[in-house]
């Protein structure tokens, strides 16, 4: 039997077809990662661009968590439109124009290396973790003393995340760890003398000084 003849529900149970469309899905989610650091960096500099014309920012709705890139897209385009009428324009001819000045502003602040990646950060004097999940863009978490420093969301836009938040050093990691007798990176406890004067568990502390200096991403 040829497979003009089969139906769609058989050969959608194929191993080979299965596997294509499994291929073909995980390339969507590889295609879809490398496309983030370009429209954060986008939808930060439509932020900082419309904030200069003296809009209320903080009334335009954050990005959702794990925000997918269509998602970012659909934001940066309305931020056009915005900044267009914010600057005299009626939301429509000078829309082309805001974009393009977005991604060029976009485009300048990502080889300034103004961009934030997964890793450890400070935000606000605060560790937290940012994690780049398998879809949809990056997230933060911190360590909850109230829940015996287990990983919680942290409830916060990501924009003033981006804007804000500088890498986390070995410092500001051993340091929280000699506070609070955990490591920061995997939670376990720094019972022993060493450890603890460490900050941070010997398995972590040779990971983080395997990269590149002040960069634990």
């Amino acid at each position: 039997m040829g497979t003009e003849s089969t139906p769609a529900e058989v050969l959608a149970t194929w191993p080979a077809v299965k596997a294509e469309r499994h291929i073909t899905h995980l390339t969507s989610l590889v295609s879809a990662r490398a496309e983030l650091p370009r429209l954060r960096s986008q939808w930060v500099s439509a932020m900082r661009l419309l904030a200069q014309t003296g809009a209320d920012v903080s009334a335009i709705p954050a990005l959702p968590p794990m925000a997918t890139p269509e998602q970012i897209e659909e934001s940066i385009q309305l931020l056009a439109t915005q900044l267009d009428i914010a600057r005299g324009g009626d939301g429509t001819i000078g829309v082309y124009a805001a974009q393009r000045e977005i991604a060029r502003a976009g485009k300048a602040l990502r080889d300034r290396g103004a961009n934030v990646d997964a890793g450890f950060y400070v935000y606000e004097g605060q560790l937290i973790r940012v994690i780049q999940p398998p879809e949809g863009d990056l997230y933060a978490t911190f360590r909850d003393p109230t829940s015996d420093y287990s990983w919680q969301y942290l409830k916060v836009s990501m924009y003033r995340v981006y804007l804000e938040a500088s890498v986390a050093t070995l410092g500001d990691l051993a340091d929280w760890g000699r506070q609070t007798g955990i490591c920061f990176v995997c939670g376990h406890r720094l019972t022993h003398g060493r450890a603890r004067a460490a900050g941070i568990t010997q398995a972590c502390l040779a990971d983080l000084r395997a990269r590149a200096e002040n960069d634990h991403r």
